[in-house]
This record gives structure tokens, C-alpha cells and sequence, in this order.
């Protein structure tokens, strides 16, 4: 992952069921390019979507299946 996210030019990106954490989406949020990004299936919390509200260029995301309870569900609302 730590390579990908070097990659900054990448707009889309699916990472379906690689059982990410928090710390994975902290690396994510430096892919700031980022338009689609797919991430069902894993291990993210509400720490991880503070993490992906910094991608200020994020159209669509797809979280279903991770660990996220109502506190995470109003920040995603704001992307």
C-alpha cells in the first residue's frame, strides 16, 4: 500500500476485501487524485473516514462491509 500511495496520479482504486485498518486509509488519504475509491470489505473505522475526508477530490466511495457505526456514517455524509 505504502507504494501505491506514492503513485499520486492514480484517480481510481479498488481494494475490495484486503481487510484495511485505519492506519491503511491514513496511507490512502496521500493519494489526493483519488476520484474512486473502493474499499468494501475491510477493516474501517470512523478513524479511517476522518482519515478519507481529506481527499478533497473523492467522488465516489464504497465502504460497505467495514466496521463504521452512526458516528462514522455523519462523516461520510459530509464528503
Amino acid at each position: 500500500l505504502l507504494l501505491l500511495a506514492k503513485m499520486t496520479n492514480i484517480t481510481s482504486l479498488s481494494l475490495m476485501g484486503n481487510n484495511l485498518k485505519d492506519n491503511d486509509a491514513e496511507t490512502l488519504s496521500k493519494m489526493t487524485q483519488l476520484k474512486i475509491l473502493v474499499l468494501t470489505s475491510n477493516q474501517i473505522t470512523e478513524n479511517g473516514i476522518k482519515e478519507l475526508a481529506k481527499l478533497k477530490n473523492l467522488e465516489t466511495i464504497y465502504l460497505t462491509s467495514n466496521r463504521i457505526m452512526d458516528k462514522g456514517a455523519s462523516i461520510i455524509t459530509k464528503l
